[in-house]
């Protein structure tokens, strides 16, 4: 995720590489290289509460699972994962057993063609501001929940606190990981988070601010100042009327 020990979202692979043999299984879990991998540096790192919001045994659709380490706690949990993922390099890592991969890019519709059957849950984790039409993207995923289901939606903090002191002192500089990726498309804070959502015809369930080194209290008390890490758990407003 963004952030500190952060998710990624596929990126392509410009040089061109095959998509893994359907055949070619990863069974073991692999440490990905750099920051993307797990953080539950706490339970308020986002990692931790799109876990808590997933739950256990249900189907899950994530898009973007990168090497599969946020899939593969989810399986552990005795769900059933599906993962659309268009980084070949990233996706050799997540092919697992436990997990139906599809390689393609979510913004295309030959790749959701490819998706099959419903889902309880739908995974966006640090994925939507990677993406050139978010807004379409999280539309597109309503077709693929079950009657009841919802989406977990994490999104890098634009408004937090050390975005807001760079740019007083006139800096807006991008960098490897983190809320100032330089492979962001797309930046948001809570309130243009929420109207992204209720365009695309959800209603927020539940938010909670997501942090590694931050106190839970002030987190609770400034979440828009101090979160990293902005988590939404969001349904079809008429699937809830």
């Amino acid at each position: 995720m963004t952030g500190s020990k952060g998710s990624r979202v596929s990126r392509g692979d410009p040089a061109g590489r095959p998509y893994p043999e359907p055949g070619t299984r990863n069974p073991e879990p692999q440490t990905p290289p750099g920051p993307y991998r797990l953080n539950l540096d706490g339970p308020m790192t986002a990692h931790a509460l799109v876990l808590r919001l997933v739950g256990r045994n249900k189907s899950v659709l994530e898009i973007g699972p990168a090497s599969g380490y946020l899939s593969r706690r989810l399986v552990e949990a005795g769900s059933r994962v599906t993962g659309i993922e268009a980084d070949a390099e990233a996706a050799s890592r997540a092919d697992h057993p436990g997990i139906h991969l599809i390689c393609g890019s979510v913004e295309e519709e030959e790749t959701l063609r490819k998706i099959q059957g419903g889902f309880d849950v739908v995974v966006l984790a640090d994925v939507l501001e990677h993406l050139r039409w978010p807004e379409q993207t999280l539309l597109r995923m309503r077709a693929f929940l079950n009657p009841g289901g919802y989406a977990v939606v994490s999104l890098p903090n634009i408004a937090n606190w050390k975005t807001r002191i760079g740019l007083l002192l006139g800096r807006f500089e991008y960098s490897d990981e983190g809320i100032m990726d330089r492979t962001h498309l797309r930046f948001f804070t809570k309130r243009s988070a929420e109207e992204m959502i209720l365009k695309a015809g959800y209603e927020v369930l539940e938010f909670h601010p997501g942090a590694t080194r931050m106190p839970r209290i002030l987190l609770k008390t400034w979440p828009t100042l101090c979160a990293v890490h902005l988590v939404f758990k969001i349904a079809p407003r008429e699937a809830r009327a």
